[in-house]
């Protein structure tokens, strides 16, 4: 059974697109939808609920079909409508995603507390342009965020480090941008994202 030109708004998004039903397998067998203006409150509280949480609104495309280790695989693949706020909760998370910077980062003036930088600036981090995608990956759902922000002003974590460069004490800003990070989202599946 196939339905196609479905339109729908759900959480405040309007999707369109289609879906495909195996009635002898009593299930869906794939549906693929465009998604405009998704409020990203809702949509965090299913991907890390307590972990993450977001102002602003995103769209994109969901794509889904039948799994193999899961009742629901695919992708999503979501960009931010203009500015907003993201926030991560979790300090676990945090200082995970603080380490993939550091172990990315070339050029070996990281000052000590550059962890506790990240983790602060992700608490509360403006961002001017979102990405977020989820795909599926063996039946683990990963997370990846790009996200850019606008440099740090006075009173955010990251302004005015004391930090040594070429033997020489200095202040620095350092503002965390969030290239294309990933998070595996051991213990979930799509269907549960979905949920």
């Amino acid at each position: 059974l196939k339905g196609s030109g479905i339109q729908a708004i759900f959480d405040g998004g309007a999707f369109a697109g289609t879906v495909e039903f195996s009635l002898s397998e009593r299930r869906l067998a794939r549906a693929d939808f465009t998604v405009a203006h998704l409020d990203q409150a809702l949509l965090a509280e299913n991907l890390a609920p307590g972990k993450l949480d977001a102002s602003g609104t995103m769209s994109g495309t969901i794509q889904l079909a039948a799994g193999t280790k899961s009742p629901l695989t695919g992708k999503i693949d979501l960009h931010s409508d203009g500015p907003g706020l993201l926030k991560i909760e979790d300090a676990g998370i945090a200082k995970a995603l603080a380490g993939k910077l550091a172990a990315a980062d070339a050029s070996g003036v990281l000052p000590p507390n550059f962890s506790d930088i990240v983790v602060g600036q992700l608490k509360n981090y403006p961002y001017t342009t979102g990405r977020l995608r989820v795909a599926d990956r063996d039946g683990v759902p990963v997370l990846s965020l790009d996200y850019k922000r606008a440099g740090v002003t006075a009173g955010e974590p990251g302004f005015g480090v004391k930090t040594t460069l070429g033997g020489q004490t200095v202040l620095a800003n350092y503002t965390i941008q969030l290239p294309g990070v990933t998070v595996v989202l051991q213990g979930e599946t799509i269907t549960q994202l979905l949920a």
